[in-house]
């Protein structure tokens, strides 16, 4: 079976901008609030785990170049305008955690999503 080799430097994910993604949490959590059904909260947290994939992507190829080149003066001031966003990142991302965690209907959400996510998101 052939197989598809990328390269690194192929990968080029998107520069995450903190601002739309403030927004993003905000209308899930207001999603999260109003969802009366367990599949409502799915749809919303489908779409906000793909946000989340994408910022990780840009996080990892940041870290990554800087840790290949740490002179490389693009990779540092990556690297330095990242570790600067990160901190509001972190805080959008444990934002939408406490919204499930509360949800009333988590015990439903527990089941479909497993038990060990919200336990990993009650230690954070």
């Amino acid at each position: 079976m052939p197989t598809t080799s990328i390269r690194f430097e192929d990968i080029a994910p998107t520069r995450p901008d903190l601002e739309a993604l403030a927004r993003e949490a905000e209308e899930l959590r207001a999603v999260l609030g109003s969802a009366s059904e367990v599949k409502d909260c799915l749809v919303a947290l489908r779409a906000w785990d793909g946000t989340r994939r994408a910022v990780e992507t840009y996080q990892a190829k940041v870290e990554l170049a800087f840790e290949q080149d740490t002179r490389a003066p693009e990779a540092k001031a990556a690297r330095e305008a990242w570790d600067a966003e990160r901190p509001r990142w972190t805080e959008l991302v444990i934002g939408v955690k406490r919204a499930l965690l509360e949800h009333p209907l988590r015990a439903a959400l527990e089941a479909k999503l497993g038990r060990q996510a919200f336990a990993l998101w009650e230690s954070e």
